[in-house]
């Protein structure tokens, strides 16, 4: 049985917290482990955090959607917004065994997600970037 929720926030920093108090509210409806709903809570911030700070070329209002959906002992994350074009799976990962004060700025976070995710995938459909990604539960 599928389990899903669909959340709609503004392109405003604050609008995170109303990412997070749904978001939580799923996991404990579904008896998500604390583990797994950790690191897609981080992919949620890390992901939205990135399409608002760096997306848009004007301050005007825009949404992003967020879809999360429990089925067959995973998770599925997809995050929607029409920021410009972005596949933030060019980017390659960065060095991590380069002294912190010689590595290039930005990067580490979509490491992350890739890292904590089972599977991460973008596509560009209608105008709207998409960016799904998968966490298998380890016990429900």
């Amino acid at each position: 049985m599928a389990h899903e929720v669909q959340i709609r926030i503004k392109n405003n920093f604050s609008e995170l917290e109303t990412v997070r108090s749904q978001s939580a509210s799923f996991y404990t409806r579904h008896q998500i482990p604390l583990k797994d709903s950790n690191a897609v809570e981080l992919a949620i911030s890390e992901v939205i955090t990135n399409i608002i700070s760096y997306g848009y070329q004007d301050d005007s209002e825009y949404y992003i959607d967020v879809h999360l959906l429990y089925e067959n002992d995973q998770l599925i994350l997809r995050i929607e917004d029409d920021a410009r074009a972005f596949n933030p799976l060019t980017i390659s990962d960065p060095d991590t065994a380069e002294n912190l004060d010689d590595r290039p700025i930005g990067g580490l976070g979509i490491h992350l997600v890739r890292q904590m995710m089972d599977d991460v995938s973008y596509s560009y459909q209608n105008n709207r970037n998409c960016l799904t990604m998968v966490k298998k539960l380890k016990e429900t």
